[in-house]
């Protein structure tokens, strides 16, 4: 998600040794190894679809076995009042990296990541564009993941990192507008509440129900379209010609979406006629050489197909 600033802390301090204490309790049959296969990186699901063991975006999202057996993780994620979706520990073995990427997909395009580290030395290090940080165990941040970043653990220490992601309230943005604290800032305000392990305290964590459309809607169409054209057009300003092809593709699949929609809406009679106007758009898109960028740097033809193409239709959800 883009942020004002790459880096942001908020104003929350966690119990670390409590933290420690749950994280260390898992057993190493419950990390899953990075579906990228990336060496050293690892994690462990603690809100998923169903409460499962996967690394799927798209259904409802509930608290797994794992969370449910550590209070304290509980109390962390429900403390932030929001609404959660796909939420996990993340480790980083020492001597190993995060490689240098940007989320430019569906799901993160208006979520944002909150990091609490839990296990981490001064060897950590979180590089974006323009700014590193180490980030202190116990505290809470988030970053601009629209950004190319990258994280690098030259220290001695397995670091773990609680990763959840949010669209945030309007309390949760006002809360970041008013009392968090930039990187490179030293706000007078800034005085982060301390939130201690409370054992006789059960709480209930808002999960995300509806995070994708089994069709996506054709409004959430027009919008999503809006942005990525005016984003690919502001970025590229002497390939004109380009940048109308790609701009008659999405006006075409905006008005057959509509068309699609006023006779089915989502019923499944109308989903292979959806799949084929899909089809159709990526077939195109990977057919354009890969010469228009958006503004992260990505490639405008990457963006456009995990941002917009690719999320249209989720069948999935149907079952």
């Amino acid at each position: 998600m883009k942020l004002p600033h790459e880096f942001i802390q908020l104003p929350y301090r966690f119990d670390v040794a409590r933290l420690q204490q749950e994280v260390l309790a898992f057993d190493e049959t419950q990390w899953v190894a990075h579906p990228d296969g990336f060496t050293g990186n690892s994690s462990l699901p603690l809100v998923s679809v169903k409460g499962e063991v996967n690394n799927e975006f798209c259904g409802p999202m509930l608290a797994t076995q794992a969370l449910l057996s550590a209070p304290y993780l509980q109390q962390v994620i429900a403390s932030l009042g929001q609404v959660v979706g796909r939420s996990r520990l993340m480790r980083l073995a020492p001597g190993t990296e995060v490689p240098v990427h940007t989320d430019t997909n569906y799901h993160w395009y208006k979520r944002v990541r909150i990091h609490i580290p839990i296990i981490t030395d001064s060897g950590v290090t979180f590089f974006s564009e323009q700014n590193q940080v180490n980030m202190q165990a116990g505290d809470t941040w988030i970053f601009d993941s629209w950004k190319y970043h990258s994280v690098s653990n030259q220290g001695s220490t397995l670091r773990v990192h609680l990763v959840i992601d949010t669209h945030g309230s309007p309390e949760f943005w006002h809360k970041i507008k008013t009392l968090a604290q930039p990187i490179g800032q030293q706000l007078e305000h800034f005085s982060p509440q301390s939130i201690p392990f409370r054992p006789e305290r059960t709480v209930s964590i808002l999960t995300e129900k509806y995070n994708a459309s089994l069709i996506m809607h054709p409004g959430e169409v027009d919008y999503m379209v809006s942005e990525l054209l005016v984003n690919i057009q502001q970025h590229n300003p002497n390939k004109v010609e380009q940048c109308q092809r790609i701009g008659q593709l999405l006006t075409d699949l905006s008005y057959q979406w509509k068309t699609l929609w006023s006779l089915y809406g989502d019923e499944q009679q109308g989903w292979m006629k959806y799949q084929q106007v899909r089809q159709q758009a990526f077939q195109f898109i990977k057919s354009l050489p890969d010469e228009l960028n958006i503004d992260n740097g990505t490639s405008a033809n990457t963006a456009l197909i995990y941002c917009l193409i690719e999320p249209l239709i989720n069948i999935q959800l149907s079952q």
